[in-house]
């Protein structure tokens, strides 16, 4: 200790004078009054009367000038230094002021014998910082049974023992529960020293000195009229007297929200890319404004009352969709930086088009269960393997670290969404707050012993607090809630009447969990939707499940209530080429349509059905040859392999077979011209 290494016994007994001055007083001692300086008298508008009454100035033998007692030189030392850092400012980020507490009381010498995560000079002062801002450092005091084996781990061998004596430690944790317990932090020292330390003045006061050289308890002022106190750390008080968060209350949503628009979104934009290749910026693979702004149009389009409260605009969920069918292998990116870079379904990408959403779905979730078996302890951020949507939502927030390993929050995370299953709807907002305070597992891991650190990007924070903690788990469930369960289906989201978000977990949800066998998903409730024999497709109210199945038979027109849709010859063409059929289509307007599909809207989608047609595509080679002759010589040297498609042309559609069909025609006197 620097500044309040002192006789504390001392400074209690100037504590009732100090309490008797005026605050202008006050503040014109610890502003203006020096040790090796005499204070001129009737330089100042304060009355400093007062000030030489209770024994802080002495007047000189010639009666002009104050000089501080010599005996005050510590007291003055201690109160400068608590005016300098306001230990007990109501300011709600308190850890620079801990940093600075630090840097001014503790040598380098006591940082390093203090820190339990010793790491060097360096980095000790935030090491320090943070480990005498958290309960454990009082709790693990509370425990430590012989003041001998505490003086040996946190206190230098070449500085003098604070505790001198078992009595003085255990005076010592007298003060630290009471003033744990206390519902005021901090208590003025003459209060306090009324209560422990009447019997045995000097007692009490080392113990207060060793309490400061280990950090365990602090000097500030309270209140206005700026009394010397002492209290423990002010966010270690708050975190001990907290109040219990209850569970999260059951509440009815006045709207709810119900569909995996993740996979409508990959439909979309995988439709898109089958009918032409989808452009990609050279820069980060991203997609084009334009592309955004035309395959935006024809995506599930999301209530207001959600999309204010969550950033779902359709960029970010396009480049969500695509970084999933990428990962899935899906699509592919073909071409080359800056020329024609862009993206392409793949074979696997083909088939997965024709299947039901349900089964869509289901190939996304198996990815993600199969993903939850892999082992993400040595991988940042809990990247996604290829053929596979992961976890990488997590990504979005820092991870958090155990003896340099990333702590697999997937299964936890899932595990506390699973846990409401079957139950009523609950805000989001307590549902988080309580799992974050209540549940949090990174502080039971540390209540249990373990140190964790928080791994940024481009550096890892030890030893961090509870408070860290607790909103690094807060955002990681907000993210999975916002980035996964949401868009796939797993959550049911809805809106109080005060604009509050509340969720609730599907039966989708529950299989993704391994809770359920299996799940399914369609649109068999019933729709204020109607297809009209101009084949126009009306919504007389707001139905994004029916949206999703209309967006791969029919074009969107509008947004909103009305007409949104409408069956054309090119929906129906491209519906063909992602391999449905005319009665599949028929059958995806018929589960959306409150009335009967009319006859004529039938009848013309299997007529524009039936006029598609596949055809095999494949690339030939060409010997063009100067007369009929040489093309037939070419033919009998090739055999099989090679066909007539005119007098003098010769295809081999073999490529592989080009190189050895050369060399024989070079034997027979034919090369390349």
């Amino acid at each position: 200790m620097k500044l309040l290494d002192c006789d504390w016994t001392a400074i209690t007994q100037v504590a009732p004078r100090w309490k008797e001055l005026p605050l202008d007083c006050k503040l014109l001692f610890i502003k203006r009054v020096e040790s090796n300086r005499r204070l001129v008298l009737g330089r100042t508008a304060i009355d400093i009367e007062p000030l030489v009454e209770q024994g802080f100035l002495n007047p000189t033998m010639g009666g002009n000038h104050l000089l501080l007692p010599k005996e005050l030189v510590a007291f003055r030392r201690v109160v400068r230094a608590m005016d300098r850092l306001p230990v007990f400012h109501p300011d709600p980020d308190r850890r620079p002021v801990m940093t600075a507490y630090v840097l001014e009381h503790f040598s380098y010498e006591d940082q390093y014998a203090l820190c339990e995560l010793n790491s060097g000079y360096g980095n000790c002062v935030r090491l320090v910082a943070k480990q005498l801002g958290q309960h454990r450092w009082l709790e693990r005091f509370l425990a430590e049974d012989d003041y001998r084996n505490w003086e040996s781990s946190h206190r230098s061998s070449r500085r003098d023992p604070l505790f001198f004596n078992e009595e003085t430690f255990r005076k010592a944790k007298e003060i630290v529960v009471d003033l744990s317990e206390h519902d005021v932090n901090p208590r003025p020292l003459i209060e306090l020293a009324g209560i422990l330390g009447r019997r045995s003045p000097i007692r009490f006061g080392a113990a207060i000195r060793a309490l400061m050289g280990f950090g365990l308890v602090f000097p500030g002022f309270s209140g206005p009229e700026m009394e010397i106190s002492i209290g423990i750390w002010p966010s270690v008080h708050e975190r001990l007297h907290r109040i219990v968060l209850p569970p999260p209350e059951p509440v009815a949503p006045a709207q709810q929200l119900d569909v995996a628009f993740l996979i409508h979104d990959m439909t979309t934009l995988l439709v898109a890319s089958a009918a032409e290749p989808i452009r990609l910026r050279a820069k980060d693979y991203g997609l084009f404004a334009r592309v955004v702004r035309d395959v935006g149009d024809r995506i599930i389009a999301l209530p207001e009352w959600l999309t204010a409260a969550v950033t779902y605009t359709p960029e970010s969920r396009l480049e969500h969709a695509r970084v999933a069918l990428q990962q899935m292998g899906l699509c592919k990116v073909k071409g080359s930086s800056g020329k024609d870079l862009a993206i392409v379904p793949t074979k696997r990408g083909e088939t997965w088009l024709p299947l039901s959403d349900g089964e869509r779905l289901k190939s996304v979730l198996d990815g993600m269960r199969k993903d939850l078996k892999a082992d993400r302890r040595h991988r940042y951020h809990f990247y996604d393997d290829d053929e596979e949507v992961g976890f990488s939502c997590f990504g979005r927030t820092a991870s958090v670290m155990k003896d340099r390993e990333y702590v697999d929050v997937r299964g936890i995370a899932i595990d506390v969404f699973a846990a409401c299953s079957g139950g009523a709807p609950v805000r989001l907002s307590e549902f988080l707050n309580y799992h974050a305070e209540e549940e949090n597992p990174f502080v039971r891991m540390q209540d249990a012993g373990e140190t964790l650190s928080v791994a940024y990007e481009w550096y890892v924070d030890a030893g961090v607090d509870d408070e860290r903690l607790v909103a690094e788990w807060r955002e990681m469930l907000a993210a999975f809630f916002v980035d996964r369960l949401v868009p796939l289906g797993c959550a049911v989201v809805g809106v109080t009447g005060a604009g509050e978000l509340t969720l609730s977990i599907t039966q989708v949800g529950r299989y993704l969990a391994g809770v359920a066998d299996d799940f399914s998903y369609g649109h068999t409730e019933q729709h204020d939707v109607v297809v009209q024999p101009n084949f126009e497709v009306v919504f007389l109210s707001a139905s994004p499940s029916a949206e999703a199945a209309l967006a791969q038979v029919a074009e969107r027109v509008g947004s909103g209530l009305g007409v949104l849709f409408k069956v054309t010859r090119k929906s129906v063409f491209e519906a063909t080429a992602n391999g449905l059929e005319a009665d599949a289509i028929v059958e995806r307007l018929a589960s959306v349509s409150s009335k009967p599909i009319p006859k004529n809207v039938s009848r013309q989608i299997c007529d524009w059905a039936g006029q598609c047609r596949k055809v095999e595509v494949s690339t030939a080679v060409l010997f063009e040859c100067p007369d009929k002759e040489t093309a037939l010589k070419v033919k009998s040297v090739g055999g099989k392999k090679l066909s007539l498609i005119s007098e003098t042309v010769v295809a081999l559609t073999d490529r592989k077979a080009l190189r050895g069909i050369e060399k024989k025609l070079r034997k027979n006197g034919i090369t390349r011209g």
